[in-house]
């Protein structure tokens, strides 16, 4: 997502170490964990969720308070739902960059120490410690645009005309000159919204200058309008950072909009007549029977990728959040439960509400089968992967034979080419443009993204 590159390299060696120096210490003044939580809470960033599918981005991790607390609840929620704890899954979640060498030392003691408090390893919080937590100048940094699903942090306020003269003449050549003055949380507030995803939050508390100073003009006119702000309210600055500080703060959470496509030349043709075909996942009966952790101790030839709501972000699908249960064979027959222990001792703790299920009992069919046929032959075509129901509708392209839930619609095509062009076309918030006046809308403005709205959509 980013190349943290050298640190001393990119602001020259000699100047770095005493100029960085001096700006952490105007700027370093920390923020409460009582706010942190509060600004978390209001993100969704909730144990709850299911976090480790997720990314969050902090751009001055000062000693650490977001992402102790944000790696706290990660550990916190992959436990609940069931996943393991390891490098691999959760290296990449949070990313929090620190160029103060002394305090990126602190918040890296101060987030292993967090992990071993909830019981995980000392290498892995170590390393977790490292990969979380890295040495940058956020400024200058190589930064991907919308990687992030979720972006908060206490950006440093400075007038400009107080920045140490090496790193505001760097600023200053690198940085668009409309953001190059007036106080140093702009650019910040800036890069943060560059790097968050359509439809991903933002949580900071900072300086309430950006809404009305003339400075700021050029940060409002850019991001206002891609903004649907949740918060934004004054705090007590001894409740926000345990001490006086020269300026109001505020807490900002705000959700950022898809940005909306030009409307394409149609055809006049829609989807259903281009031969697109449209299909939801199946239908379980009873999830927590069906659904389970990618790691769950069962036999491993009954357990197929699955990918919920959540799981699809805009992208490729690669990391389904768990895996689904197949009790039938390729041929279409049920499995024989005696066949595979492991899996009879786990459906038999489910009995009860399986059997109660209408397929059962009126249906008359087996007690332990699904709605739906859960094969891997039926889904193993490359397509196209929309939620049903979304804020902000998003497609993802899956090549990896993963089954959708029953919440999410799959587009296929025979040719793979015109499931590229269509995906292509509908990415980046041009799925958005083409269902705005056909799709309906539900719970507060939710879009409903159903198989008869999809093949409605004209190219």
């Amino acid at each position: 997502m980013f190349d943290s590159g050298n640190l001393s390299s990119a602001t020259g060696a000699t100047r770095a170490d005493g100029e960085i120096g001096a700006i952490h210490s105007s700027c370093g003044v920390f923020t409460t964990p009582t706010l942190v939580s509060d600004i978390l809470d209001q993100m969704g960033w909730v144990t709850g969720e299911c976090l480790s599918t997720r990314t969050l981005l902090e751009p001055c991790a000062g000693e650490g308070a977001f992402v102790v607390e944000a790696g706290v609840r990660l550990i916190d929620s992959c436990r609940e739902a069931g996943l393991r704890v390891d490098r691999h899954r959760l290296s990449s979640v949070i990313r929090a960059v620190e160029f103060h060498e002394p305090a990126l030392k602190r918040a890296r003691a101060n987030v292993v120490a967090a992990l071993l408090s909830r019981r995980v390893s000392p290498t892995l919080a170590a390393m977790l410690a490292e990969d979380w937590v890295v040495q940058a100048d956020f400024l200058t940094m190589a930064l991907d645009r919308g990687t992030f699903t979720d972006v908060a942090g206490n950006p440093p306020y400075l007038r400009w005309s107080k920045i140490p003269v090496g790193l505001k003449s760097l600023y200053e050549s690198t940085l668009p000159e409309e953001f190059a003055r007036g106080d140093l949380f702009v650019p910040f507030l800036d890069r943060m919204l560059g790097a968050l995803s359509d439809g991903g939050r933002i949580g900071v508390v900072c300086s309430d200058r950006w809404r009305y100073m003339g400075f700021a003009e050029a940060f409002r006119e850019k991001w206002i309008p891609l903004l649907d702000i949740r918060t934004d309210e004054s705090v007590e600055n001894e409740s926000a950072f345990g001490a006086r500080v020269g300026t109001q703060a505020r807490i900002l959470v705000a959700e950022k909009r898809a940005r909306r496509k030009k409307a394409p030349k149609v055809s006049g043709k829609t989807l259903g007549e281009l031969g697109y075909r449209f299909r939801s996942g199946p239908a379980l009966g009873h999830s927590p029977a069906f659904q389970v952790s990618l790691d769950a101790a069962l036999e491993k030839t009954r357990l197929l990728s699955y990918a919920v709501a959540k799981d699809v972000t805009e992208g490729v699908v690669a990391n389904p959040s768990s895996a689904v249960i197949s009790v039938h064979e390729e041929d279409g027959r049920l499995v024989t439960l005696k066949d595979y222990p492991k899996l009879e001792r786990h459906l038999a703790r489910h009995r009860a509400a399986l059997k109660a299920r209408y397929v059962v009992e009126t249906a008359g069919r087996a007690w332990y089968t699904t709605i739906d046929r859960v094969r891997a032959s039926d889904w193993s075509e490359p397509k196209l992967l929309i939620p049903e129901i979304s804020r902000i509708p998003r497609i993802a392209l899956d090549d990896m034979g993963t089954i959708p839930s029953h919440g999410v619609y799959a587009i296929f095509h025979p040719t793979r080419g015109r499931l590229d062009e269509l995906y292509e076309r509908l990415r980046d918030g041009g799925l958005l443009g083409l269902i705005e006046d056909i799709a309906p809308r539900v719970n507060g403005g939710y879009f409903r993204c159903y198989g008869k709205v999809l093949e409605r959509i004209r190219l």
